[in-house]
């Protein structure tokens, strides 16, 4: 059972760093009963970074094919790593992201991965701060067709600004590299997406965008691991960022993600986040029906993000925590309710949150029981409870 961490426990604040992934869905044997896959989807959230609390990393990997969700998870773990140590990355960033995610894709097969027809977009964003000026600059690496995109504020509204560029083999700088180097590119036809196959005859493997981190059936014609990198200075009116897989933008272009995350992301980006993720699934419900992409997403606030979180008690990191997983907590109270008689007493109470919450002190789960107990009877109901634990 995968455990829920505490506020402290956390880089940054919910409220000014949210992430969330969900994985896909796929026909099941009947219409209307969609089975669940894996999730190939993978995020990176590093601070403080490369020993420097004036640094930090954000990313999002979408893996795809057979053993993408291997490509992602080592992409994701590798690329944090050896960025951190990279001879250049003080004084070089591009140059850095740029040699870093080349010698993560050429370390694949050593690590025992099968790329050959499986791979990972990457879409990374290094913040870096000046410690003389107090500004912030993003150093946005781009590998495939994952998005980063910025909200700055435009009169009582936000305005959406993409940090990257989808690489769609169709793109005119994409499609004469994978030509040059002897690739085929199919137009996008009847709906459909450009691909790269390995020659006319439309042999595999069909791969949507124009570089990956593996892939490397296609990495000798044209498609490579070198990600593009773009630089902005955050600026006066610029309030937040978006990072997400492609099944955030398949459905979704960039400015109707901006204006949905406004609604929510002041006062908590992790809401934010869940929000958008929601949106997208029920988009991918409308046009796919039982199908459905990995979709994940990860959206950072600059008004609060070099600002160390406020410290909270116990009790109160405790609730938090809870009202944000608040329907998986309730689940596992209503499991735990072995009586069946809608009641949980104090020890049960406790019992039940050290499955999911190991780090939290007895102490205080025994306090918010307590609090809530306000007639002081030892049991309580769990529809009181989860009213209690509402968001």
């Amino acid at each position: 059972m995968d455990v829920l961490q505490l506020r402290d426990a956390l880089p940054f604040a919910p409220e000014t760093v949210g992430t969330f992934s969900c994985h896909g869905l796929e026909p099941g044997p009947e219409p209307g009963a969609p089975q669940g896959k894996i999730n190939q989807d993978r995020g990176c959230v590093a601070y403080p970074f490369a020993g420097s609390h004036h640094q930090m990393l954000f990313a999002v990997y979408d893996g795809h094919g057979p053993h993408g969700d291997k490509v992602s998870n080592f992409a994701a773990l590798s690329i944090a790593e050896r960025l951190e140590s990279h001879p250049r990355l003080a004084a070089e960033p591009a140059r850095a992201l740029k040699e870093v995610c080349v010698a993560v894709d050429q370390a694949l097969p050593k690590e025992g991965i099968d790329a050959r027809a499986s791979g990972t977009t990457a879409i990374m964003c290094l913040c870096r701060k000046d410690p003389e000026t107090g500004g912030t600059r993003l150093y946005v690496g781009n590998v495939g067709d994952s998005r980063a995109v910025l909200a700055s504020t435009r009169g009582k509204g936000f305005v959406a600004t993409n940090l990257s560029e989808d690489q769609k083999p169709d793109k005119p700088s994409e499609m004469q590299r994978i030509k040059a180097a002897g690739g085929h590119v199919e137009a996008a036809s009847f709906g459909g997406v450009a691909r790269v196959w390995t020659s006319s005859a439309l042999m595999m493997p069909g791969l949507a965008m124009g570089r990956s981190i593996g892939d490397h059936m296609v990495g000798k014609l044209g498609v490579i691991a070198e990600p593009e990198v773009t630089v902005h200075d955050v600026r006066e009116g610029d309030a937040f960022m978006i990072l997400a897989s492609d099944g955030v933008w398949e459905f979704l272009d960039s400015q109707p993600a901006v204006d949905i995350v406004a609604g929510s992301v002041g006062s908590s980006a992790t809401a934010a986040c869940r929000v958008l993720i929601n949106e997208a699934q029920t988009k991918w419900r409308e046009e796919e029906g039982d199908y459905r992409d990995d979709v994940t997403a990860l959206i950072v606030r600059f008004d609060a993000l070099w600002e160390p979180p406020q410290p909270k008690s116990p009790v109160e990191q405790l609730r938090e925590t809870l009202a944000t997983h608040h329907a998986r907590v309730m689940s596992l109270f209503t499991a735990w309710d072995e009586r069946k008689e809608g009641m949980l007493d104090c020890e049960e109470f406790v019992s039940a949150l050290a499955l999911i919450i190991p780090e939290a002190a007895h102490e205080a789960m025994r306090a918010l029981f307590e609090e809530i107990d306000v007639a002081e009877r030892g049991k309580l109901s769990i529809d009181v409870i989860g009213a209690h634990l509402k968001p």
